[in-house]
């Protein structure tokens, strides 16, 4: 897969939480829907993944499902679109010191969990939240790319 095709799905699916969670600025929301809007003018075939994305932003299957749509209609290609997701990664960056933006993980007060594994995860702001999590067993976490700038320890 080419890197922006990875781009563009991490800002869709950041997108779309975000705007979700009520998390998004009028600038994110603004972003979010410009990219949408393209993929339906110009990328049809790529709208019912985006619409899966939207109900499932946290499965694994609907940001594949959108990565497949996007290379096959060749929409990196497409230097409006390719504005357009740059724009909403920028909207998005906005959101990475607001206590609005939620972690892709957030654990919060987990207790007891048995043999965790997080792996090759790449996200937008924060990657994981664990605020009083107890493990009582393995925990392996590794890697976790965070784009956006420098890893933030909260």
């Amino acid at each position: 897969m080419d890197p922006f095709t990875l781009s563009a799905v991490a800002a869709i699916t950041a997108g779309a939480l975000a705007v979700g969670n009520g998390a998004a600025s009028a600038a994110g929301k603004d972003a979010y829907e410009k990219v949408k809007g393209l993929i339906a003018g110009r990328f049809a075939k790529v709208s019912p993944a985006v619409t899966l994305l939207e109900a499932q932003p946290q499965a694994e299957a609907a940001r594949i499902s959108l990565a497949a749509s996007l290379e096959e209609s060749q929409a990196q290609r497409d230097e409006a679109f390719r504005d357009a997701v740059g724009h909403l990664l920028e909207a998005l960056l906005t959101l990475r010191d607001r206590p609005a933006a939620a972690p892709l993980f957030d654990f919060d007060r987990l207790q007891a969990a048995k043999r965790f594994e997080i792996r090759d995860v790449t996200a937008l702001g924060t990657v994981i939240k664990a605020r009083k999590a107890v493990f009582d067993d393995e925990v392996v976490i590794s890697g976790i790319r965070q784009t956006g700038g420098s890893p933030e320890k909260y």
